[in-house]
């Protein structure tokens, strides 16, 4: 993976022929697994898939890429291969700005409230106990969980649990924002909230690359979209064709079913 490479036409991200397998008995192994498997010498026996193969994009300064594809496509292993968070097996990464990587589920416990959960979801994207002071009620009202926050987040809906997770994890101003399946959680109303916030923090940082299934946002904000399918592009280019393609491939009728 290269890093900090001086790139053409005020580019900030540019992957070139990415490739990424995991184990079908364990997708990510852990280093304790690779451990073992030194030290006892055995050969590795374990059958492979290929999460990505052969994808290629860019992203300029100012740009939103769009990516989208159904569950299992791709999106947040290729999101994390962007964040340094898995180094592909095959291509190249090159990046010239500092990414952060939100997505749900960002330090929470089932365990604790919302309240403790904003708290805990705060400090570990890097938030002051008085930034945490600071923002706490804005943060609770943008949630709408009013007298939910204090009940343990074992007993919220996935509605609930979606809205506190979208709040925490966009809680912080990135230089470029790495987004995974946040938008579209909840009901329309916060749905509409979350995805004004997401214009929002896109448009306050260098650049974005947003993972949805909200063809909306993809339509009305971003300024390319990047169709996996199965791990492969399957388009790459302008929004209103990568989202015709979407829901024909999955008969959802064409992006003239959403109002711009």
């Amino acid at each position: 993976m290269e890093l900090g490479t001086k790139l053409e036409n005020n580019e900030l991200i540019n992957c070139n022929d990415i490739w990424v397998k995991f184990s079908t008995g364990n997708p990510i192994p852990t280093l304790a697994d690779l451990w073992d498997r030194k030290l006892s010498k055995k050969k590795n026996d374990a059958k492979y898939f290929w999460a990505l193969q052969n994808v290629s994009f860019s992203v300029k300064h100012g740009e939103i890429l769009g990516l989208i594809g159904n569950n299992g496509a791709g999106k947040s292993t290729l999101l994390r291969v962007v964040a340094e968070i898995l180094q592909p097996d095959k291509g190249t990464v090159t990046i010239n700005t500092t990414c952060h990587l939100l997505s749900s589920g960002i330090g929470t416990r089932e365990q604790l409230s919302g309240r403790e959960n904003i708290i805990l979801g705060s400090l570990y994207l890097g938030h002051s106990i008085d930034e945490i002071k600071k923002n706490f009620d804005a943060m609770v009202e943008f949630s709408g969980l009013g007298e939910h926050i204090d009940r343990p987040i074992r007993y919220y809906s996935d509605g609930m649990l979606s809205r506190l997770s979208f709040t925490i994890a966009t809680s912080i101003k990135p230089e470029f924002l790495l987004l995974d399946e946040l938008l579209g959680a909840g009901d329309i109303t916060f749905r509409d909230k979350a995805s004004k916030r997401m214009k929002e923090i896109a448009l306050g940082s260098k650049g974005a690359i947003i993972a949805t299934h909200d063809m909306f946002f993809v339509l009305k904000h971003c300024s390319k979209a990047l169709y996996l399918d199965k791990g492969k592009v399957k388009f790459y280019g302008d929004p209103k064709d990568a989202v015709d393609l979407y829901m024909k491939d999955n008969g959802l009728g064409t992006s003239k079913e959403f109002t711009v």
